[in-house]
């Protein structure tokens, strides 16, 4: 932005100062840079119950100040880009302050709904990842647009993420008393939509110091979630290439993820964490076909749950996460599966949570193979335990 058009854009920034300072009518600051064809969001809410110091959130930092500072960092950002526009939110007066090409403008804006957001932004869920409060995070990975509001082709993947981080807390927490740093890997992460929401919100809501792994097989995606980091300001966050059957940490594993890895990627990440002896395992499968492509025998009395294909295929579902959930007990974890989301969001809703307790379940190994046996068929996760040709090295001792 020219410095004459800064210059002009001073009275707004005083307006500002002038309501931050102001603690008991000051509710929110959202912020929208321009740069050419990017759009960059930000917003600053207050820190503490008296308003002396604001929590801000600006593309690639984040932190707190108090109000000069912050408008020292307004000025400083708007001078980045070609226009900005900064829309105050107070009791009883909303305003918006916009400088760009058509100069200075200001103007009015509607009210919000009672808790300080645009009624149409969330669901009625107390969700754990606020709009308004992860707002740069949100627009960065394409949940929220660059008016702060969800997008409706995003709605279920914001859901799902949500709730993946409402189930997940409780075991956070439970690892954080544990170990002074957490360290998360993502498997098969994608996009990384889930390693960026669980970042924010390990680190900055639950304010519990972690690294952050994500590894994936496309080098694409490790590139692209590589620059979304560096935008993001997002040290602590690491991205690799490579075959999870091929994943060797050096270090301590306090929580191995996987999010709808697809078919048996979901057994390469479980493998992997097993493995890797990570304390936690965190799994939401997807498309379990290899059951159902194999084929498996089922008690002549029970045919017809296989007679038509809808059913065949749900049960070799079942069967497949039954299996999985088998060869875990066996190696030493304590299990439980839920339906973690509508199925209106995803049919692929179902969660694997598994707590490292080191105690071989051997009833669960001989049921495992019982059931394998039964099948006439087992699944990539069994196999990959079973047989030393796949390469892996400890954790599977007790079936072999």
């Amino acid at each position: 932005m020219k410095s004459s058009l800064i210059s002009r854009f001073e009275p707004a920034l005083q307006v500002l100062l002038n309501a931050l300072s102001e603690p008991l009518d000051f509710r929110k600051l959202t912020l929208l840079f321009d740069h050419g064809s990017r759009k960059l969001a930000g917003q600053i809410l207050a820190a503490d119950a008296d308003a002396s110091t604001f929590r801000y959130q600006l593309p690639g930092r984040s932190g707190t100040a108090e109000a000069e500072e912050i408008i020292g960092l307004l000025r400083d950002y708007c001078a980045l880009y070609d226009s900005c526009r900064v829309e105050l939110y107070q009791r009883g007066q909303n305003r918006f302050f916009e400088a760009g090409d058509r100069g200075v403008r200001m103007g009015s804006l509607p009210a919000l709904a009672d808790d300080g957001q645009p009624s149409s932004a969330e669901t009625t869920r107390n969700n754990k990842i606020k709009i308004n409060e992860a707002a740069v995070l949100l627009q960065a990975i394409g949940i929220i647009d660059a008016n702060g509001r969800l997008r409706n082709d995003k709605i279920r993947k914001y859901n799902q993420i949500d709730r993946f981080v409402e189930l997940a807390e409780p075991l956070l927490k439970e690892l954080a008393a544990e170990s002074s740093t957490l360290h998360i890997y993502d498997l098969a992460c994608g996009k990384s939509y889930l390693s960026f929401v669980l970042n924010y919100y390990v680190r900055e809501k639950l304010q519990i110091p972690c690294h952050v792994h994500g590894i994936d097989i496309s080098e694409g995606v490790v590139t692209s979630s590589r620059q979304l980091a560096e935008q993001l300001g997002y040290r602590n966050m690491i991205f690799e290439q490579g075959d999870l059957r091929a994943f060797r940490p050096t270090g301590q594993v306090d929580l191995c993820i996987s999010l709808h890895a697809c078919d048996i990627a979901t057994d390469f990440a479980l493998a992997a964490s097993i493995n890797a002896r990570s304390r936690a395992i965190i799994a939401v499968p997807c498309c379990q076909r290899e059951l159902l492509a194999g084929g498996f025998n089922m008690p002549e009395s029970l045919t017809s749950l296989t007679s038509h294909g809808v059913l065949k295929a749900r049960l070799a579902d079942l069967l497949t996460d039954s299996l999985r959930l088998l060869l875990l007990k066996a190696a030493g974890y304590e299990t439980s599966l839920i339906e973690y989301i509508s199925p209106l969001d995803t049919p692929k809703n179902l969660m694997l949570r598994a707590r490292h307790t080191g105690r071989h379940d051997q009833s669960a190994i001989q049921e495992y193979r019982a059931l394998a046996r039964q099948l006439g068929n087992t699944i990539t996760l069994g196999k990959i335990m079973e047989d030393t040709d796949y390469g892996c090295h400890s954790g599977y001792e007790e079936l072999r």
